[in-house]
């Protein structure tokens, strides 16, 4: 398996997660306990992709105000 292709699909399913509503947020590998060192850092870091560079900590609700989301 892709490498970026982990570290999309497990941001782009954090988001859906945030955007969702969910309270807590765990990101586990793909392989779970067949997980190199490389998607182990890939999980750990999710959370800091979606912290600074989409800054969701800092919005009460991200999806206020949107008619339709496009996910691309």
């Amino acid at each position: 398996m892709d490498a970026n292709t982990n570290l999309i699909r497990q941001t782009y399913e954090a988001m859906a997660a945030v955007m969702g509503g969910a309270n807590g947020l765990w990101v586990v590998p793909i392989q779970q306990d067949k997980a190199n060192e490389l998607e182990l850092r890939i999980a750990r870091n999710v959370s800091s992709i979606l912290i600074h560079e989409s800054y969701l900590d800092k919005v009460a609700d991200p999806t206020a105000g949107s008619y339709y989301l496009d996910f691309f």
